[in-house]
């Protein structure tokens, strides 16, 4: 996984006299590159099923006639 990869870039890149807590500061930047992904391909999945639903077998054809709200400010 891409991910992993750049973990380890990060931690290798550390030079010997940096302190400790910028080995804690790239991982905190390695785990919410993977909660983004994960939100990212969720968020992916997840349009392709309401694609599906609406007939179509791509998310590129979905039109403005396929976007609804009951929010009637939105709808303005």
């Amino acid at each position: 996984m891409a991910i992993n990869k750049i973990e380890i870039a990060k931690i290798s890149t550390l030079e010997e006299n940096q302190p400790t807590h910028a080995l804690i500061k790239n991982t905190d930047l390695v785990m919410s590159a993977k909660q983004l992904h994960n939100y990212f391909d969720a968020t992916n999945n997840l349009i392709r099923v309401i694609a599906r639903s609406c007939g179509y077998d791509d998310i590129s054809k979905f039109n403005h006639n396929d976007l609804s709200t009951f929010d009637r400010d939105m709808h303005k």
